[in-house]
């Protein structure tokens, strides 16, 4: 699958590229995009794989989560376990989620934007 990945990841840049060195772009459909004007909108075709990828990998469901941390050193005697709780709610699964809606200008792919960032309060148990 990464060598699968490698491919799209090519066709999508190669297929932007000849977009933008054609001079073609995507005033309409980008309009309300915040961070860039003038973004070339790859064909369905380049980044459909992408997309794909992401829905078949997607793990981050809203809920309550447990993390453990485990340290082990060369010294058992100072090992370490701590385990913490977060949860993700309904309105980050959906910002998570979203972050496919720009994969057809490259984004998130090629480059990023403070908008694949947010925080998750993480408490210790």
């Amino acid at each position: 699958m990464k060598n699968n990945i490698g491919n799209y990841k090519k066709k999508l840049k190669n297929d932007i590229r000849n977009k933008l060195s054609e001079g073609k772009n995507s005033n309409d459909e980008n309009q309300g995009h915040k961070n860039f004007k003038n973004l070339v909108v790859a064909e369905e075709n380049n980044y459909l794989p992408f997309i794909d990828f992401f829905n078949k990998k997607f793990i981050w469901h809203s809920g309550e989560y447990n993390l453990e941390v485990k340290v082990t050193t060369n010294s058992s005697d100072i090992d370490i376990s701590k385990t913490y709780r977060f949860t993700i709610f309904d309105s980050q699964e959906e910002d998570l989620k979203d972050i496919v809606e720009s994969y057809k200008y490259g984004e998130g792919i090629f480059f990023e934007t403070e908008k694949f960032w947010f925080g998750i309060d993480i408490n210790e148990l």
